[in-house]
């Protein structure tokens, strides 16, 4: 496993790739194109692309790039998929939960010490937000999502410009400005793709004032189960006061081990 002071002596782009048979294969195209020449002009650099099908394929396929890691290694997993609020979906009409998708990705972040970044170039990868197991290790240090459909055009044309300007994650702030800007040109009122580390999902996701609309619908919510479980002595002012301790008493026990700070800040 790499270590804060493992020297790094190779870095990658990993492509998973699973459309359907009438689908453009962008993630073929972006390699054909842009990435391949990039182990040409580093010889420390390696790109690899996979197709799959079915779950059970995916699954194998990022075992297989687990136990194939050396010390010092580390990669982007770049996704070409289909996607929407339940995970991904792929050629076999089969879709991977996000809670799927940490449990076989968990390892490699862990291996890497926090150094893994995925890239999504799906619609709706932002979904990704939607699920965390605080009590665990991160699976990623950050990921490139977007909320809304894209179309195979935005996702060729986006990403062959972030990886023009992409090689590692000290290039991950001019890339996703490439990006960006090819899909959504300058001065956009909202941009298409963003990126979050899992320190700020984490803080976002524990955040209670973070969506005050939400969060309020929360304690609704979790007020009428104590009243319809006969708990008339509850109160929304005892509910809501009840659920920030626990976001807080969860933050606080969990938060340095699931950022990795237990290890990268002693």
């Amino acid at each position: 496993m790499n270590t804060p002071d493992t020297e790094i002596t190779s870095k990658g782009i990993i492509v998973i790739q699973s459309l359907n048979e009438d689908d453009k294969k962008t993630g073929d195209e972006l390699h054909d194109d842009v990435l391949r020449y990039k182990k040409y002009l580093d010889k420390d650099t390696f790109v690899e692309l996979y197709n799959v099908s079915t779950v059970d394929e995916f699954i194998k396929r990022i075992k297989l790039i687990e136990d194939s890691m050396t010390v010092g290694t580390i990669f982007t997993l770049h996704l070409e998929t289909h996607g929407n609020e339940n995970g991904i979906y792929l050629s076999s009409g089969e879709y991977v939960s996000w809670k799927l998708f940490f449990d076989i990705i968990r390892p490699i972040n862990i291996k890497m010490c926090n150094l893994l970044i995925l890239t999504m170039a799906m619609c709706k990868g932002g979904e990704i937000l939607s699920y965390i197991k605080p009590e665990k290790r991160a699976p990623y240090l950050a990921f490139i999502a977007s909320h809304r459909n894209i179309t195979q055009d935005e996702v060729a044309r986006g990403f062959g410009a972030f990886y023009r300007e992409y090689t590692d994650q000290l290039d991950i702030n001019k890339g996703i400005n490439a990006l960006n800007l090819e899909i959504d040109g300058k001065s956009p009122k909202k941009n298409t793709f963003w990126c979050f580390t899992s320190k700020e999902v984490f803080d976002l996701t524990f955040n209670p004032d973070r969506d005050p609309t939400n969060f309020q619908l929360i304690v609704k919510t979790k007020y009428e189960e104590h009243i319809a479980n006969g708990q008339r002595h509850y109160t929304l002012e005892m509910v809501e006061e009840n659920i920030r301790k626990i976001f807080k008493e969860t933050s606080d026990k969990y938060r340095n081990h699931y950022c990795f700070i237990d290890i990268l800040e002693k």
